[in-house]
């Protein structure tokens, strides 16, 4: 019998073509499965949302709530405990568990770990945390649906807990958690042609920001474009946003926003033929923002594959911005003044420095960026693999 990979979710169900956990999530267990491992992916939910053909990669299971369960509230705690053990026996009923062969996947921070508890407490069967976002040490955690012995109890049977960045392992050793390693996201990766140096970099510089942005983005994106604006370049933006925040973002004039691209492909195809430089930020607000004194975007992994320069703009405080301080990052501003930023930009128009930045990049790419690498540090960890 194969081995057997079980993903357990209520909010991410692992996708190719998306972005920040879900496509992290998605290519570690398609190299599963292309390793000869089963991997079914169990949605807690009513509805299995968000995918048009998900038959083509893994098998799903969505296993959806009994009018008669109680629901999940944190002030009820007892409740949520009983809705587990209902939830549980659902699955068991789909799926039947088998103990020293399967594995279990999970998001540290989802109601859904209480399931992959219970999944090893009655089988043994072990479980394995990705930690991409701080949903447990912060203010945020309070609107959680899991108390503190919830989470207590989850933290100290997982068998292992990959964080995404150094301040969240340091977070969880700081609570004698000692089960863990940084894991970056793992990228798709790039094989096509490097990108030169262009001569026209010195008289309209194209930059480009992808990724998905909320209004408490708009501030520090305006800024770029207005520092894009005085040095003669142009500010592009990759990005969905609805009717009225798409207005917001573009009053004034100082970036151009474009419709998400449909694949990933495409838009790596667009950047390796018209982007001299793409940036990757985060706000200034920590106050809006707690997230980015831990979260590590994945977008950096990523593009450094693509061999192009990374302007990085961050507090120095953000995970981000330690972690460029500490790698020595060429093109790192920890200012997000348009003068300062402007004055910045400049430098890209220098043959030099535009190639230093670059190689950097790929020195990155070929390193600790590396998916082949990243994976293995994943994959030593799972005792279905080694055990």
């Amino acid at each position: 019998m194969p081995k057997r990979i079980l993903f357990i979710s209520n909010s991410t169900i692992p996708l190719k073509d998306t972005g920040g956990g879900s496509v992290i999530i998605y290519r570690h267990l398609k190299r599963l499965k292309d390793a000869g491992f089963e991997v079914l992916i169990i949605y807690i939910s009513n509805l299995l949302t968000g995918t048009s053909t998900p038959a083509h990669e893994f098998d799903y299971i969505c296993i959806k709530k009994k009018r008669w369960y109680p629901p999940i509230r944190r002030e009820t705690a007892f409740f949520t405990d009983v809705r587990t053990t209902l939830t549980f026996h659902n699955l068991n009923k789909k799926v039947r568990l088998n103990p020293g062969n399967d594995l279990v996947l999970g998001i540290l921070g989802e109601v859904s770990n209480l399931l992959a508890l219970k999944i090893k407490e009655h089988f043994a069967i072990p479980f394995y945390l990705f930690y991409h976002d701080d949903t447990i040490f912060n203010r945020y955690a309070l609107h959680s649906l899991l108390t503190s012995r919830h989470i207590d109890k989850i933290l100290s049977n997982a068998d292992f807990i990959f964080p995404v960045s150094v301040p969240l392992t340091k977070l969880l050793n700081a609570s004698a958690i000692n089960q863990t390693s940084t894991l970056y996201p793992i990228p798709e990766g790039y094989n096509g042609p490097i990108r030169k140096y262009c001569p026209e970099n010195s008289s309209r510089m194209q930059l480009l920001f992808a990724g998905m942005v909320e209004p408490i983005h708009f501030a520090t994106l305006k800024k770029i474009g207005q520092a894009a604006i005085r040095v003669q370049a142009n500010f592009n933006c990759v990005t969905a946003l609805n009717t009225l925040h798409l207005a917001q973002l573009q009053a004034g004039g100082y970036l151009t926003v474009k419709p998400r691209f449909p694949n990933t492909d495409s838009l790596f195809s667009y950047i390796t033929s018209k982007i001299d430089v793409l940036v990757v930020f985060y706000s200034f607000d920590v106050h809006h923002e707690p997230r980015m004194l831990t979260s590590f975007p994945s977008k950096l992994v990523e593009y450094c594959h693509l061999g192009l320069p990374i302007f990085i703009l961050a507090p120095r405080q953000s995970a981000l911005g330690q972690w460029a301080i500490e790698n020595s990052w060429l093109s790192y501003l920890d200012n997000d003044d348009p003068g300062a930023i402007a004055g910045f930009l400049e430098k890209f128009k220098d043959k030099t420095f535009w190639e230093n930045c670059q190689k950097q990049s790929l020195m990155l790419a070929q390193g600790d960026f590396n998916p082949d690498r990243i994976h293995q540090q994943f994959i030593k960890h799972l005792k279905i693999l080694y055990g």
